[in-house]
């Protein structure tokens, strides 16, 4: 143990004097292109092939996509219902905006006139009476005009009862506008 501890003196100076002296001395002379050991290419072999197969590149397709279970019924089924609710929302929605653009009232009718002109009492208590009736349609409408086509037919009722009734004749009556019918 003692021996491990001495302390011996060491010039310093000459120490960096010679570790210069070796940094700058070169370590194979200037003159020869060869270590002492030789060129390195000449004693070492080659290094042998890599034992690798070579593949040709060949460009495979994309995975396929995992189906999510739904057949393709289900799906046409499914597009076919989207499609209809879809064309009813848009069916309901120009019915909506027609409604409030034309805002369609029921026109009006009225008796104006009504006399009896002939009245009879058969001898089997059948009673037989004739009517003139007048009556009047009408059309409180801004924006849609009514038609009344040659084969209407008009009837006046009191009670559930008939008093009279007749055809209409073809005419057309324009925005807010009064028709007038009589019947003898």
């Amino acid at each position: 143990m003692a021996d491990n501890q001495r302390i011996h003196p060491v010039d310093v100076e000459s120490q960096q004097r010679q570790q210069q002296q070796r940094a700058s001395a070169p370590l194979v002379p200037r003159e020869s292109s060869r270590s002492e050991k030789g060129d390195p290419a000449e004693l070492q072999p080659p290094p042998p092939a890599p034992l690798r197969r070579t593949l040709p590149v060949v460009f495979s397709p994309p995975p396929k996509r995992r189906r999510s279970g739904r057949s393709c019924c289900c799906r046409c089924i499914c597009w076919t219902v989207a499609v209809v609710v879809i064309l009813v929302l848009l069916i309901a929605a120009t019915l909506a905006a027609l409604y409030f653009i034309f805002d369609p009232k029921l026109p009006k009718y009225s008796v104006d006139r009504l006399s009896i002109t002939a009245f009879s009492v058969d001898a089997s208590l059948t009673a037989r009476a004739s009517f003139d009736v007048t009556v009047t349609a009408e059309n409180p409408n801004k924006a849609i005009g009514i038609y009344y086509d040659s084969g209407s037919r008009l009837g006046v009722y009191y009670s559930g009862t008939a008093c009279r009734r007749g055809r209409g004749r073809r005419s057309t009556r324009g925005t807010r506008t009064r028709r007038w019918w009589r019947w003898r």
